[in-house]
């Protein structure tokens, strides 16, 4: 991700972070009427698990997977994990 905010150059991120730091997700997500899945690492830095449970408790539909001793990039840190978070919430659906 890192990298991409490099490409893009500091104008682009500037405003992507000004954007995102004005778009109130909290705002938005008691009109999702479909089943989400929260997925976070325990150890993640940047999306606090206190965050990660506030998000699901404004969702209708939400539930909440912790996967302990992981980061906030759990694609590339715990790949396994998260498919297999992912694959019962997915078949149910």
């Amino acid at each position: 991700m890192i990298w991409d905010y490099a490409a893009a150059g500091p104008r682009v991120t500037v405003e992507t972070v000004r954007y995102a730091l004005h778009d109130r997700i909290e705002e938005k997500l008691p009109f999702l009427r479909v089943p989400v899945l929260v997925v976070c690492g325990s150890k993640d830095p940047l999306v606090p698990l206190r965050w990660a449970k506030h998000v699901v408790s404004l969702l209708p539909e939400g539930s909440l997977t912790v996967i302990p001793g992981k980061g906030h990039a759990l694609v590339y840190s715990a790949p396994g994990e998260l498919v297999k978070a992912l694959c019962p919430f997915l078949y149910i659906q």
